[in-house]
């Protein structure tokens, strides 16, 4: 009682948040998506000397 409730406030999982869902329609597009997405991700976290990523098999 007596607490107001900000209902314009969104709040969640961060990763959720700040990676919204992406539609593919075929399975060509997202393999080429995940594989930039892959890229990307080992690139920054060479940068940051902190790779501890396997290599996909």
């Amino acid at each position: 009682e007596g607490e107001a409730k900000d209902i314009t406030v969104i709040s969640g999982v961060e990763i959720v948040m700040n990676h919204p869902l992406l539609n593919f329609t075929r399975k060509i597009s997202y393999k080429k998506y995940i594989n930039h997405y892959i890229k990307l991700t080992k690139a920054r976290c060479q940068e940051m000397k902190q790779c501890r990523i396997k290599p996909l098999q």
